[in-house]
């Protein structure tokens, strides 16, 4: 595939793990917190408005701890949050090895500060040349509206790029755009797929 010049990475799922799934929940001084009840954060539809860009961090969080009468303030949600966050093992050091060769940039569903946790724990943002987030173009994977502001931003043709994403749904969205997309499980079979399409 010798037109391929971007390697655009999801970022939740493929960088980093999914937070708040620790069946034992977590502890802030002396403070118990259900796992349930901060996941339930992405259900919410100021979720959705903070990752669209209409709602500042500290308003969405601020409104989401109060709905939910939960015992947190802004700082010690965040404080768990990005204690919870862990990389993906293995995805460092593979798009450190495709950054050698082509163009790596970042499509995420989030809004600016949870988005700047994810990346900043993933260690890759030195290998980033650009980031397609969807609180910045005000468009949500799986539109399609948001994969073609992505092509514009990258200034790419479908054809030069490959997506890699967990959710099934972003991969049929690019799919109408003729993108080359890669359904990700885990870092090894990323690798593989990569090689079967002779481009590592």
């Amino acid at each position: 595939m010798s037109k391929i010049k971007w390697i655009i990475f999801d970022v939740s799922g493929v960088l980093t793990h999914f937070t708040f799934t620790n069946p034992n929940g977590y502890r802030v001084k002396n403070k118990h917190i259900e796992s349930k009840k901060l996941e339930s954060i992405y259900f919410t539809k100021e979720y959705k408005d903070y990752m669209l860009g209409h709602l500042s961090h500290s308003d969405f969080l601020t409104t989401f701890l109060q709905k939910n009468d939960i015992d947190l303030n802004v700082e010690e949600f965040n404080k768990i949050f990005d204690d919870d966050l862990r990389p993906i093992q293995g995805i460092k050091d593979l798009i450190s090895k495709m950054s050698a060769k082509y163009k790596i940039a970042l499509a995420t569903n989030e809004g600016d500060i949870l988005s700047r946790y994810r990346i900043e724990k993933a260690n890759i943002r030195v290998f980033i040349q650009e980031i397609i987030s969807s609180y910045k173009i005000k468009e949500l994977k799986p539109s399609i509206e948001f994969f073609k502001k992505m092509l514009m931003i990258l200034k790419a043709k479908p054809e030069e790029c490959i997506f890699i994403d967990d959710d099934k749904k972003n991969i049929n969205a690019v799919h109408q755009l003729n993108i080359n997309s890669i359904l990700f499980k885990n870092s090894e079979e990323l690798e593989n797929e990569f090689k079967a399409l002779k481009i590592i």
